[in-house]
């Protein structure tokens, strides 16, 4: 899938995390969507092919394993930071299965005591895309 760089895709039903989120996400440089539930991010993730992904690991009642298991099934390539407000525990477990799973995990992030590590990982991730870009500049540049 050709992803559309510098567009992150968020899973966050906090609306307070996901406003936090998103400044984080336009300082790093950063075009962003935030979906509040699984049915809304598969869609989403569909539609604009994001080059990184952010979800929360506990969505209320539901945790975010359903859209580990839609991104294995599509061969996603996109790699995903994982955020929780909850017991970090959940970091080690849900990023182990989402690793096992194939997906590449970039970050786990605990966002009451470290949600400023998001915006590091935003910001060395966005250099990096920033790079490709680049490349591909030369690259159709050398096809012209």
């Amino acid at each position: 899938m050709k992803v559309n760089l510098n567009k992150l895709l968020v899973l966050e039903d906090n609306e307070h995390a996901g406003a936090m989120i998103l400044r984080l996400a336009q300082r790093a440089g950063y075009r962003t969507t935030c979906t509040t539930t699984v049915a809304e991010f598969m869609l989403s993730y569909v539609t604009e092919r994001p080059s990184l992904i952010a979800m929360d690991l506990i969505l209320g009642d539901a945790d975010c394993s359903a859209a580990v298991e839609f991104l294995a099934k599509c061969q996603n390539e996109v790699p995903i930071v994982l955020m929780t407000g909850h017991n970090a525990s959940f970091l080690d477990v849900i990023g182990n299965e989402t690793a096992r799973l194939g997906q590449k995990v970039l970050g786990r992030v605990e966002k009451r005591r470290t949600l400023f590590r998001l915006e590091e990982i935003l910001a060395r991730q966005h250099i990096q895309e920033i790079d490709i870009e680049a490349v591909d500049a030369v690259s159709m540049a050398g096809n012209a």
